[in-house]
C-alpha cells in the first residue's frame, strides 16, 4: 500500500475508521444469507444495534473535530437536503449516511477505504466458504432467471459486485505500486466468482477496469495527458446521470433497436421507463417500495425495481438529493486531479459506470469509495513534494 501505515493515527481517527468499519461490516451483514433465514432474528437484532453503535462514534469524532466555518456551512446545507429527502422518502437512513461524510474530514483517504474493504473482504470470503462447505444454503436462483448461485448471498449479484468494489479500493490503495500481475490475480478470482453467479455486466465491467488499470501500470507515466481533460472527468456524475435517464425517458416499446437495447440490459430500460409512469420525478423525493428477486422474495410476482443508481435516487429521493450525491462524486474526482491522483480518478469513474446498470452509487454496503471526497487525498505524494495544502492538511 502506498500510505505509511507506521505513521502515528490520531485517536479520534482511530474512532472514526471503527465506526466505518462496524458500519460497513454490519450494513453487508443484512445481505447474507444467514441474516435472511427465518431463524435469524438475534443477528439482525445485532447488525442493527452495531449500526446505532457505529453512528454513535462517528458521532464522537464529528463532535471531536474542529471544523472551519466553510465546512460547517457546507454540512449544514447538505445535512438539510438530506434530511429533507429522508423525510419526503419515508427512510431515515438516509440522512444518518451523510454523518459518515463529515466524519471523514481530516481522515486518511487510504486508511477509510483499507478498512472498508476490510471489511467487506470477512463478509464475503466468509460467505463463500460457508456456502461451498454447506453450513448455509448455497442458494440456486434457477427458477428466477438462469443458472445462478447466491455464494453464501441473498441475491446472486451481491458476491460479484462486492468484489468489484473491493477490487476497485485495492487499485487505489496500490496506486502507482499496482502490478500488471495483481490485476491477472485479481481477474482470476473474478472469473471463478462469475462462474458461480453468471453475473455478466458486472464481470464485463470489472475485466474491462482491471484491463485498464493493468495496462496504465505498465507505462512509467500513464497518467501524463489525463490532466487535459480533468473537467471531464469531474463533471463525468453529471454524465452519467444524463445519459442514464435520458435513455430510460426516451425508451420506445415500439423500436426494434430499443427493444435489442433492453434484452442486451436484462429489462431494465422497460422497467425504469414503467417505473416513471408509474412514480414520476420530484424535487424532495417520495415513499417507494421497491421489490427487487432475492431470497426474501423468491417470486416474480409484484416485482418492482429500477436497477440504475442514478434513477434510482432520483424517483426515491428527489432530484435535488440525486444533485446533491452527484456533487459530492464530482468534489472527490476533483480534489483527485487536484492531488493529481488519477488512480483514484478513474476508480471513481468506473463506480459511475457501474452504477449505470447496479443501484450502488449511495449503497454504502456495497460501495465505500466516495467516503473519500472530504478525506486527505495522496498523502503519500504531497509530502514526496513538500507540498502542505489543503488536500493534505483538512481534506476540505
Amino acid at each position: 500500500m502506498t500510505m505509511d501505515l507506521s505513521e502515528k493515527i490520531e485517536k479520534k481517527e482511530l474512532i472514526c475508521l471503527a465506526g466505518i468499519f462496524i458500519f460497513v461490516f454490519a450494513m453487508l451483514m443484512d445481505h447474507t444469507y444467514v441474516v435472511a433465514m427465518d431463524d435469524a432474528a438475534t443477528l439482525r437484532s445485532i447488525g442493527t444495534y452495531s449500526k446505532y453503535l457505529a453512528y454513535f462514534l462517528l458521532c464522537i469524532k464529528i463532535l471531536w473535530d474542529q471544523y472551519d466555518n466553510r465546512n460547517i456551512i457546507s454540512a449544514i446545507a447538505y445535512m438539510g437536503i438530506f434530511v429533507i429527502a429522508a423525510l419526503f422518502a419515508g427512510e431515515f437512513n438516509f440522512c444518518l449516511f451523510f454523518l459518515i461524510y463529515v466524519a471523514t474530514i481530516g481522515c486518511d483517504g487510504k486508511r477509510i477505504i483499507s478498512v472498508s474493504i476490510f471489511a467487506q473482504a470477512i463478509i464475503l470470503i466468509g460467505s463463500i466458504v460457508a456456502a461451498l462447505t454447506g453450513y448455509v444454503p448455497n442458494y440456486d436462483f434457477s427458477e428466477l432467471t438462469r443458472k445462478r448461485m447466491g455464494m453464501g448471498f441473498a441475491w446472486c449479484t451481491t458476491a460479484p459486485i462486492v468484489f468489484y468494489f473491493i477490487a476497485l479500493g485495492y487499485i487505489y490503495i496500490r496506486g502507482r505500486k499496482f502490478k500488471w500481475y495483481e490485476a491477472v490475480m485479481l481477474e482470476v478470482i473474478n472469473y471463478l466468482i462469475y462462474t458461480q453467479t453468471n453475473t455478466r455486466m458486472t464481470f464485463y465491467v470489472s475485466t474491462i477496469f482491471l484491463l485498464f488499470f493493468a495496462i496504465q501500470s505498465l507505462w512509467d507515466n500513464p497518467w501524463r495527458i489525463m490532466h487535459v481533460f480533468k473537467w471531464l472527468w469531474i463533471m463525468m456524475p453529471f454524465i452519467c446521470a444524463l445519459i442514464s435517464i435520458g435513455t430510460t425517458i426516451m425508451f420506445d416499446e415500439d423500436s426494434t433497436i430499443w427493444l435489442k437495447a433492453n434484452a442486451f440490459l436484462s429489462g431494465r430500460l422497460n422497467l425504469g421507463f414503467d417505473a416513471i409512469k408509474e412514480y414520476g420525478f420530484t424535487l424532495f423525493g417520495q415513499p417507494i417500495e421497491w421489490v427487487g428477486s432475492s431470497t426474501l422474495n423468491t417470486s416474480l410476482y409484484g416485482y418492482n425495481y429500477v436497477d440504475c443508481s442514478y434513477l434510482q435516487i432520483a424517483l426515491s429521493y428527489g432530484i435535488i438529493a440525486l444533485i446533491a450525491i452527484l456533487t459530492i462524486y464530482s468534489i472527490a474526482i476533483y480534489r483527485a486531479c487536484i492531488a493529481d491522483d488519477y488512480w483514484l480518478v478513474f476508480v471513481l469513474i468506473f463506480v459511475l459506470i457501474h452504477s449505470l446498470t447496479e443501484p450502488r452509487l449511495y449503497n454504502f454496503a456495497f460501495n465505500t469509495l466516495s467516503f473519500v471526497a472530504f478525506a486527505k487525498i495522496n498523502c503519500d505524494r504531497n509530502k514526496e513534494r513538500g507540498r502542505n495544502d489543503i488536500i493534505y492538511n483538512s481534506g476540505a
